[in-house]
């Protein structure tokens, strides 16, 4: 509840700070900033008492109390109307330059969850205890720039994570559930994660499921036999194919959901997407997929923390990471370049005309993927910055399973221009790459 709590208080804080500079500088500049974030105050209400009432359900099925605040604020998506209202209110705070941007980004941390940047209890401590007294009356940019110097003590200063003096530095994130997951192999590359067969209850619902793979298997052989054509589908369906595999224990769960979506959007428009037969096969392969899919946990646990849909100028600079993987060879394995180009293969075609809409799974699916290779890419080599505060010649990385000639790549696509471009139109997911090379290469030199 108090995790919940910080929805309003961040609400009720920004504005009222807000309210006391118009009222000295501009008062017309507040009432308009106030009338573009009203929204449904009875519909909101609704919306925080259900997430209330998820936190205490987790509780209840004894998660345990740091993992519910890790969580993201919402369980589902930002509500549209506090998200225009926010994106709103934080621009105009940013404008008044009077260091805001410590509480935009403490909001945005509760709302990516164990995506944003890791909570700091200590600093969190520090933050509640600054005298009101004596520092919040000074006015906003007083109090705030206490908070700017606080944030520089915890989580600034690479200079003395490097030295060995006992900051906070920036983490790198956990990988989350996607179509691509990385770590390296004894040979030294980034290799996609194994596949961990489809949880099951029981033997019954094994034999259950298994024999809805067969079932759906001989239905898309069959479509695939027509050699569909249209507007991207066949690479969709060659990428739902490899999802499927050739047995149940073998099934990507999270690609063949991301791509089933796919279908399924292309189904509803069959008539558009094929030219000729296999219109009513399509149809019946997403129904076949829609009634599959749904048994699967591992789906319906990745479906519950998905991400909101990106941008397309963000779909665009990820697909454009995900296809740079073929310039890396020296680090990446070929089972990473295939998946990273099948997902922007299949993204691609409906970014070629900018008045088509993106498939929300895809675009979102593409920005997650390439967030998890920069994060299994970096994470060894920060890891040894952090153990070991220098970083020299493959010697002292070996035990990291990293070498010098993968840490350079690492670093090329780390400071390349689609990432910094990431950073900046998605601060939460990549705007921890910045930090981290930094310290990398401050390491390195």
């Amino acid at each position: 509840a108090a995790t919940r709590a910080a929805d309003a208080a961040a609400y009720a804080a920004a504005d009222a700070a807000a309210y006391a500079d118009a009222r000295a500088a501009d008062a017309a500049a507040y009432a308009d900033a106030a009338a573009a974030a009203a929204y449904d105050a009875r519909a909101v209400a609704i919306n925080l008492w259900k997430e209330i009432s998820v936190d205490c359900s987790l509780l209840d099925d004894s998660e345990a109390p740091a993992e519910v605040c890790g969580r993201a604020l919402w369980s589902e998506a930002f509500p549209e109307s506090l998200r225009v209202a926010w994106d709103d209110l934080s621009t105009r705070l940013l404008a008044l330059n009077q260091d805001w941007d410590v509480w935009i980004d403490w909001y945005e941390d509760r709302l990516a969850g164990k995506r944003g940047r890791r909570l700091i209890e200590q600093l969190e401590l520090d933050r509640v205890l600054v005298p009101t007294d004596e520092d919040w009356e000074k006015g906003p940019a007083h109090g705030n720039a206490i908070l700017a110097e606080l944030e520089r003590k915890y989580r600034g200063g690479f200079p003395d994570v490097v030295s060995g003096e006992s900051q906070e530095p920036v983490d790198v994130p956990r990988q989350r559930p996607a179509v691509i997951e990385v770590e390296f192999g004894d040979d030294g590359l980034l290799h996609r994660k194994r596949v961990i067969a489809p949880e099951v209850r029981d033997a019954d619902q094994r034999e259950r499921l298994e024999a809805a793979w067969r079932a759906h298997a001989v239905t898309l052989e069959r479509l695939l036999a027509l050699n569909p054509q249209g507007r991207g589908l066949e690479g969709i369906l060659s990428a739902y194919k490899d999802a499927l595999g050739d047995g149940f224990d073998v099934v990507r769960v999270i690609d063949l959901g991301i791509f089933g979506i796919s279908l399924q959007e292309m189904a509803e428009r069959a008539d558009d997407v094929l030219l000729g037969g296999g219109a009513a096969l399509l149809k019946a392969v997403a129904i076949s997929h829609g009634m599959f899919i749904r048994q699967l946990p591992a789906w319906r646990a990745y479906q519950s923390d998905a991400e909101p849909e990106p941008s397309r100028e963000a779909t665009e600079q990820a697909v454009t990471l995900l296809r740079m993987t073929g310039q890396f060879t020296q680090v990446m394995g070929d089972d990473v370049v295939e998946a990273a180009n099948t997902l922007a293969d299949a993204t691609l075609p409906l970014m070629a005309d900018p008045a088509h809409k993106i498939s929300g799974p895809l675009s979102a699916e593409a920005v997650s993927s390439a967030e998890n290779l920069l994060s299994g890419l970096l994470e060894p080599a920060y890891r040894a910055v952090k153990s070991v505060g220098k970083v020299g010649g493959d010697e002292a990385l070996k035990g990291f399973g990293i070498g010098v000639r993968t840490l350079t790549a690492a670093i090329t696509i780390g400071t390349s221009a689609e990432v910094l471009s990431l950073a900046e139109l998605l601060p939460a997911s990549f705007g921890w790459v910045k930090e981290v090379v930094a310290a990398i290469m401050l390491a390195m030199r």
